[in-house]
C-alpha cells in the first residue's frame, strides 16, 4: 500500500496486515477483524503503529462495527492538536447504514484526553459532525500557554434537517507564556462560553465569560459562517487597569471591521473617551482612533501591513499638541527600521530607527522654542535641545544622550539653565547633571554618578538659599528586591 489509492484515494500503509474471518449466512455475516499497521495514511494525516480490532455483525437493515484501536501517534495535524494525539485509544461502535455512519458511544483517551464522542457521517454528502464530552489537560497551545479543557456537547436535530452541535466548554490556564498577557491578566484565566454548530457549519458562541485577576469579560457572543466568512462578535469587558472596554466585530475573517470603546483607560496621560476602529482590507489593517488626554484631544490614523516585513505607517499622530507622521519597516533581523518626524507647540525634531547588529537602535533630535505643554501644569520650556541615542540590548539598553534646558517653568520649578549628559554603555557608564534655578528658594546643584550593574555611586555638591552643601563621600544605591536600597 506504499502508493495511495491501491484500495481507496489516498489512502497509503506501511507494513500493513489484515485479517477477516466471515462467518454465519452470506447475506448477513459476522465479521471478525485484526488490523495492524506500522504506518497508515490518509492524505497528510497519518496514524503509526495502529492495531484495531473488532467483531462487526451485518443485519438486512445495517451493520454494526465494534471498534478496539490504538496507536502510538497520530501525525500530520494542526500543530496546536497534534500534541494531545499520542498513545490514543478508541473503543465504542459504529452503526453503518450506507450512506450514513453514526456513532454515539466512542471513548476516546490519550496522553491528555478523556472524552465520549457522538459522531454522524454521511459519505454521499461529505458531511461530518461531532461532539465531545470530557476533558483534556495540558493542552499546550504554543505562543500562549497550557490550558486545561473541558467539554460538554452533544447532537441535535436541525430544523431543516441534518445534525448539528451544541454544548458548553470551559477553559482554565495553568500557565501563560506570554509576559504582556500575564501581566494585563494578572495571572491565569477562566473561560466559560456556550458553542453551537449549526447542520450549515455556521458556528457560534454565547454566554461568554473570562475571569482573571485583573481582567473578566462580563458579556460575550459570536458567530462565524465559514461559507461566507462573515464573523460577528460582542464583548463588554473590565480592567482594573483600563476599566471598562466594549468591542465588536464585523466584516470577515479576511476584511474585519473592529471597534473598541474605552471610557476611561488612562495609560498614564488621562486617556478617556477612547474610540478606535481597525478596518482590515486587502491585507493591510487601517487604525483610527480618537480621545481626550491630560494634554489635550488625541487622534491617530495609521496603516499596518503585516507580513514577512511589518510596515507601519502613520499618516497622522496627534498627542499634546505635537503631530507625528512617518514609516517604519521590521528588518529581517527584527528590528524595525524608518522614523517618524513631529512638530507642534514650538517642539520640532526626530526619531530615526534602524538595526544594529540585530537590536532595535533609535536616535531623537529634538529642538524646542517657546513651546507649550498643554495640561493642568504650566509647563513651558523657552529653550530645549535634545541628542540621543538608544540600542536596546538584551541585558541593558546603551544610551548615550545631551539634553540641554533653559527658561523652563513647571508649576513653581523654575529652570534658568540645565545640561544632563549620560554614557551608559554594557551596562556601565557615567552621569553627569548640572542646573540653576529657583523654587521657592535660588538654587545650583551639580551631580556626578558612576553607573555599573546593581550599584550606582552618586556624588552631589551644590548651594540652595546661600547654603553650600555637599556628598562627603558618594552616596551608594543598589537594586534590591522591593527597589532601591541607599547605603
Amino acid at each position: 500500500l506504499l502508493t495511495p489509492g491501491a484500495i481507496l484515494p489516498n489512502l497509503s500503509g506501511r507494513d500493513v496486515l489484515a485479517r477477516v474471518v466471515l462467518n454465519g449466512a452470506f447475506a448477513t455475516p459476522t465479521v471478525d477483524y485484526k488490523i495492524r499497521a506500522t504506518r497508515a495514511a490518509f492524505g497528510t494525516t497519518g496514524v503509526e503503529n495502529l492495531y484495531a480490532e473488532g467483531q462487526a455483525t451485518v443485519r438486512s437493515d445495517r451493520i454494526l462495527v465494534p471498534v478496539h484501536a490504538r496507536a502510538k501517534r497520530v501525525t500530520g495535524l494542526n500543530a496546536a492538536v497534534g500534541g494531545l494525539a499520542n498513545n490514543v485509544r478508541i473503543d465504542g461502535d459504529f452503526a453503518i447504514n450506507m450512506p450514513n455512519i453514526v456513532s454515539d458511544n466512542l471513548r476516546i483517551r490519550s496522553d491528555n484526553i478523556d472524552a465520549a464522542a457522538i459522531v454522524v457521517a454521511n459519505t454521499a454528502t461529505g458531511m461530518y459532525r461531532g461532539a465531545l464530552k470530557g476533558r483534556v489537560n495540558n493542552y499546550r497551545i504554543d505562543g500562549i500557554g497550557i490550558i486545561d479543557l473541558s467539554t460538554d456537547a452533544k447532537l441535535v436535530p436541525g430544523p431543516k434537517g441534518g445534525f448539528g452541535v451544541t454544548g458548553r466548554v470551559v477553559a482554565t490556564t495553568r500557565q501563560l507564556f506570554n509576559e504582556g498577557a500575564r501581566n494585563f491578566l494578572g495571572g491565569n484565566a477562566i473561560v466559560r462560553s456556550d458553542i453551537g454548530y449549526s447542520p450549515e457549519g455556521i458556528v457560534t458562541f454565547d454566554n461568554l465569560r473570562l475571569s482573571a485577576p485583573l481582567f473578566r469579560i462580563t458579556r460575550g457572543s459570536g458567530r462565524f459562517d465559514p461559507a461566507t466568512g462573515s464573523v460577528l462578535v460582542n464583548a463588554d469587558a473590565y480592567s482594573n487597569s483600563y476599566g471598562p472596554l466594549f468591542a465588536r466585530v464585523t466584516g470577515t475573517a479576511t476584511a474585519p471591521v473592529v471597534t473598541l470603546k474605552a471610557p476611561r483607560p488612562g495609560v498614564g496621560i488621562g486617556l478617556a473617551n477612547l474610540d478606535a476602529r481597525i478596518v482590515g482590507r486587502g491585507g493591510n489593517y487601517a487604525v483610527n482612533a480618537t480621545g481626550d488626554t491630560d494634554y489635550g484631544p488625541f487622534n491617530a490614523d495609521v496603516l499596518v501591513t503585516p507580513g514577512g516585513q511589518l510596515a507601519v505607517d502613520v499618516r497622522k499622530l496627534l498627542f499634546a499638541g505635537i503631530t507625528a507622521t512617518g514609516r517604519v519597516v521590521q528588518t529581517a533581523a527584527g528590528p524595525f527600521q524608518g522614523g517618524l518626524q513631529f512638530a507642534g507647540r514650538g517642539i520640532t525634531g526626530n526619531v530615526a530607527l534602524a538595526d544594529q547588529g540585530g537590536h532595535q537602535r533609535a536616535d531623537v533630535k529634538a529642538p524646542a522654542y517657546n513651546a507649550t505643554v498643554p495640561g493642568a501644569a504650566d509647563f513651558t520650556i523657552g529653550r530645549a535641545l535634545i541628542d540621543a541615542s538608544v540600542v536596546m540590548y538584551p541585558k541593558a539598553p546603551e544610551v548615550v544622550a545631551d539634553i540641554q534646558l533653559a527658561d523652563t517653568r513647571y508649576n513653581d520649578l523654575v529652570i534658568e539653565t540645565s545640561r544632563v549628559k549620560v554614557n551608559y554603555v554594557g551596562g556601565r557608564g557615567t552621569a553627569q547633571a548640572v542646573m540653576t534655578g529657583t523654587s521657592g528658594i535660588p538654587f545650583r546643584v551639580a551631580v556626578n554618578a558612576k553607573l555599573s550593574p546593581d550599584n550606582y555611586l552618586v556624588a552631589v555638591k551644590g548651594r540652595a538659599n546661600g547654603i553650600d552643601f555637599n556628598t562627603v563621600n558618594p552616596a551608594r544605591i543598589t537594586t534590591t528586591k522591593a527597589g532601591y536600597a541607599l547605603l
